[in-house]
């Protein structure tokens, strides 16, 4: 079952797409912990699925690192495949 990771920013696409049949939402968290690393919990079992993740890797560079810390720990945690969609932010206008 495809399970779909949206950052806060793009949790209104997150709702269009988990109203498509099969899909279903993900839930995580980044966490900076006192020693200044991040981690990111998993709130739902992804091993066996395929998993998407819907979030900006443009600047600030903390947005790139969460969201490739977000795909390595949805691997590491067991997903059969993981396929980031970054958001196209501009469209461009021909000619």
């Amino acid at each position: 079952m495809p399970l779909l990771f949206t950052f806060s920013e793009y949790l209104q696409a997150d709702k269009s797409l988990c109203d498509l049949p099969g899909f279903k939402p993900g839930q995580f968290s980044i966490v900076r912990d006192d020693n200044q690393e991040l981690r990111v919990p998993i709130q739902r079992r992804v091993t066996g699925n395929h998993c998407f993740i819907i979030g900006s890797v443009t600047p600030p560079k903390c947005q790139m690192v969460s969201f490739l810390l977000l795909a390595h720990t949805l691997k590491k945690e067991g997903a059969t495949q993981v396929t980031g969609h970054p958001p196209v932010s501009c469209l461009l206008s021909p000619g």
